[in-house]
């Protein structure tokens, strides 16, 4: 017989709460780089607006491009569409929409490039 089958459901789940504490705590203590919030920080620090609203579900024009721009950056480095629409509240296809829309940009407006390029750079030093 089982050695769980002596615990009640109540012990059981004690002991689960108890390692997954443990655990907690463990991978606490690794230092995990978030893509996502490097990204946001250093978008939201050029618009001069705060972080929370990248993610926010805001419609406002004045939230649209950056929240595109830190979609289009999430997928350069790394990300999946899934993952970067999950992120943002959105669904892949919008977020394979904003970094088209990013694009599209990059390539009608110098200006526009160079923030980019400023921006990637940034990124890139902090994960470094």
């Amino acid at each position: 017989m089982n050695s769980l089958s002596n615990y009640t459901d109540e012990e059981l789940l004690s002991e689960l709460h108890l390692r997954r504490d443990e655990m907690s705590k463990k991978i606490s203590d690794i230092d995990i780089v978030d893509i996502y919030d490097i990204i946001e920080r250093r978008v939201a620090a050029h618009y001069r607006m705060p972080v929370s609203d990248i993610s926010a579900p805001k419609k406002t024009s004045n939230v649209t491009m950056p929240r595109h721009i830190s979609m289009f950056f999430a997928r350069e480095f790394g990300e999946t569409w899934t993952a970067v629409g999950l992120r943002y509240g959105k669904t892949h296809g919008t977020a394979i929409y904003a970094s088209k829309s990013v694009k599209n940009i990059l390539d009608t407006m110098p200006a526009f490039r160079r923030v980019i390029d400023t921006l990637r750079s940034d990124i890139q030093t902090d994960l470094s």
